[in-house]
């Protein structure tokens, strides 16, 4: 049987999954950046989230209420350790929204990538005991 012309001109289409960019958070927190002898967080904690975030979904203002949600209320800066460089070339900053965008570009194919969090120094609130 010859098949009609509508027949072999219909396109066909390929349906399969989009690739998810799913990764997890290694937060380095209570430590400090230092710049000597090389580019280095020291003094710190390390707290890996245990759950997946899709990186294409993110915000600024999540991941910074999950920085929060341990306990941290004065962040001064937030860098990412982008995985293609050595450390002390790449580290990227995360402070807004855009910063959030290139993350989600330089961490396609990594399933764990590190977050580094700067802290202001507060000032203490010193109480006089005399009254």
């Amino acid at each position: 049987m010859k098949k009609s012309r509508s027949q072999k001109e219909r396109v066909k289409y390929c349906v399969r999954p989009a690739m998810s960019n799913k990764i997890r958070l290694r937060i380095h927190h209570k430590g400090k950046l230092v710049e000597t002898p090389v580019k280095w967080y020291v003094n710190g904690k390390v707290t890996e989230m245990n759950w997946s975030w899709n990186a294409d979904y993110m915000s600024y203002m999540e991941l910074e209420d999950m920085i929060k949600s341990e306990g941290y209320v004065n962040i001064k800066c937030l860098w990412y350790w982008n995985p293609t460089y050595k450390f002390f070339r790449g580290l990227r900053s995360l402070n807004n929204d855009q910063d959030v965008l290139q993350f989600s570009k330089d961490v396609v194919s990594y399933d764990v990538i590190d977050v580094y969090v700067e802290h202001c120094v507060g000032i203490p609130e010193i109480i006089d005991d005399k009254n």
